[in-house]
């Protein structure tokens, strides 16, 4: 679970106590929210890769570049190759 939909978790824990109806709609559209599953996320494209490398001022060799991306894409769950 993302950082966002812990933190709207932990919101709806405390909500049911106000009683103003325009927290209690939304409260309602929140916990619909949270009930839909999570959105898969998709590894970038090589142009976007290669897009971003060309505009970094940092970037200095392109297969390293990759390999950090790769290794991002890895570490949240998204891809990052083999």
């Amino acid at each position: 679970m993302n950082k966002e939909r812990q933190l709207l978790h932990a919101w709806l824990c405390i909500t049911p106590h106000i009683v103003d109806p325009m927290y209690e709609k939304i409260y309602k559209t929140t916990k619909e929210l949270l009930a839909q599953p999570e959105p898969k996320q998709k590894p970038l494209s090589d142009k976007y890769i290669a897009h971003g490398f060309r505009c970094s001022n940092e970037a200095t060799h392109a297969d390293s570049f990759w390999a950090g991306v790769e290794y991002a894409e890895k570490a949240h769950g998204i891809g990052g190759g083999e």
